[in-house]
């Protein structure tokens, strides 16, 4: 009976635009973050039971995924109040929910692309349930490869972070691997209630045994590796919160800005303090330029005996750079390097597919963009006298690779400088914070994050947050943060396995193409032999 509903299409899209909503449901609310093992039961059960094409498959999953981000990005909308100024109140909100429209039905169209294969990989049995999973991994997979529109913001393994047990997993296979557990666990009790209404006992007790069996290894897993977190000498690091909201931090002088900031780092330093962390484009010029500037950061390092890290904007011949730099005691000013930003936010830092967008909204890009810069194009690890750092610079936090590409260099520290006032009070704060969480976790290192802001806070190997201070307030944090050197599973292989498991499905299908074409012709040839024989 079950079955049969399922297979009537107004029920299918009713079934993918619940699991879509419940999906962001757990996203919005912590405490809910248990909803994302259930959330997708009705999609897996449409993947799983109805009889459609390739084309029925995608356009499930671009329903289930379209929806999911379209109740996850609302939060878009507070951006609306920083351009309303240049566009006004109205244009601004038709921007924003364009923004929303386009990221949603982009998300969606992804995810759903490995999902043309499932017509011809669907067996029936046990394995469907694997085969599922891997394809919609596969979609988060090809979101991050999509170059300066990467836009991993909603994998399923953000949605589980709250509880932390069952995300350590992520130091094995990264987020993706968490992603798969919560994926598996959806298509499994799917397959179990799909087969249990058509009498297939046998087979629903046995995914239901791999259902536990799954969410049990991987909590008992996170329990014990929560438990074991490496140990090494300590570092104090102390992070200046300089708190200009939005628009504000860019109308108030830069002398300002530098004044502030110097204050709150000789408020805050101790003799104990190893480092000192600015947040992104704390000084929003090209210090390199200004000696009086830079002089006074240098100074400050010398006085204190401290290393100093300080995100602004970097010129050059090349184009203009989103950056960070180190200011390291009793070194001279230029003999230092910096990291170029890599992964842009597009329409705030730059036009994509400026070509076309650039000709047909001129005006309109030019307020929401204001000045282009530049994509930096390798990570940079530092040396302090400490240990070696690597920097990420706010957006880079959703894409895995940045982070991973720094630990593999030999970074024993992350620095995270962020400006995350554009999204106001909204809760994009917190899901961009689960992202230096998780990046966290995958590493197996501390990451101290300084936000314009906020969320200010030190983030330990297992995601935990050990300090913070409260958002939107003038201030600064003393914390503690460790150099570690040893390497997870997951820094070791990277995404390597699910490269490897979408590329087996494709070999499936491209198989069961030629099989039933071989198929076709045996039979064709089978009856011109009968005919002839005749």
């Amino acid at each position: 009976m079950l079955n049969r509903i399922i297979n009537k299409r107004y029920v299918a899209s009713a079934f993918c635009v619940a699991s879509g909503l419940m999906c962001a449901l757990a996203f919005q609310l912590d405490v809910l973050w248990w909803v994302c093992l259930v959330a997708l039961i009705p999609f897996c059960a449409v993947m799983l039971v109805k009889k459609q094409t390739a084309r029925g498959f995608f356009y499930c999953t671009l329903l289930t995924v379209g929806v999911y981000h379209l109740a996850s990005l609302t939060w878009l909308m507070e951006i609306s109040s920083v351009i309303a100024p240049s566009v006004g109140e109205g244009a601004s909100y038709v921007i924003m929910t364009g923004a929303i429209l386009t990221v949603a039905m982009l998300m969606g169209i992804i995810y759903a692309l490995p999902f043309l294969l499932l017509s011809r990989l669907r067996r029936g049995g046990l394995a469907d349930i694997l085969t599922v999973s891997v394809l919609y991994v596969s979609g988060e997979l090809l979101v991050s490869l999509l170059g300066e529109l990467a836009f991993p913001w909603a994998r399923l393994a953000n949605l589980a972070l709250p509880c932390l047990p069952f995300v350590q997993s992520a130091a094995l296979g990264g987020s993706l691997f968490v992603s798969l557990i919560v994926i598996f666990i959806n298509c499994s009790l799917a397959f179990f209630a799909t087969r249990l209404a058509c009498a297939q006992r046998a087979k629903a007790l046995i995914s239901l045994a791999l259902c536990m069996a799954v969410f049990a290894s991987n909590l008992i897993y996170g329990t014990v590796a929560l438990e074991s977190t490496p140990k090494a000498e300590s570092t104090d690091v102390l992070i200046v919160q300089g708190n200009y909201p939005s628009n504000d931090k860019w109308l108030a002088g830069t002398d300002e800005m530098l004044e502030r900031y110097l204050e709150l780092s000789e408020q805050g330093v101790t003799p104990e303090t190893d480092i000192v962390l600015w947040p992104e484009t704390a000084v929003p010029v090209d210090i390199d330029r200004f000696t009086n500037f830079s002089g006074r950061i240098q100074a400050f390092a010398d006085a204190h005996k401290v290393t100093v890290a300080v995100g602004y904007i970097k010129e050059t011949v090349h184009g203009t750079y989103n950056a960070m730099r180190l200011y390291r005691p009793d070194t001279p000013i230029d003999t230092e390097e910096y990291y170029a930003k890599q992964l842009l936010v597009p329409l705030g830092e730059f036009t994509p597919l400026s070509e076309v967008f650039g000709i047909i909204f001129p005006e309109i890009l030019s307020h929401i963009t204001g000045r282009e810069l530049t994509h930096g194009d390798k990570t940079v690890v530092f040396d302090t006298d400490q240990g070696t750092v690597a920097g990420i610079i706010c957006y880079e936090s959703i894409q895995p690779s940045i982070s991973l590409d720094g630990t593999r260099q030999g970074s024993g520290l992350m620095l995270m400088i962020t400006n995350d006032s554009w999204f106001g009070t909204s809760r994009a704060l917190w899901q961009h914070l689960s992202h230096a969480r998780m990046r966290a976790i995958e590493n197996g290192r501390y990451l101290a994050r300084a936000g314009n802001s906020g969320i200010t806070a030190v983030i330990d190997p297992s995601g935990r947050i050990t300090s913070s201070i409260e958002t939107y307030r003038t201030g600064y944090l003393n914390a503690k943060a460790e150099y570690l050197y040893e390497r997870t599973l997951y820094s070791l292989i990277g995404d390597l396995p699910f490269y490897i498991g979408l590329a087996l499905c494709i070999i499936a299908w491209i198989w069961d193409i030629i099989k039933q074409s071989m198929g076709k012709k045996c039979k064709i040839e089978q009856n011109s032999l009968a005919k002839s024989v005749q």
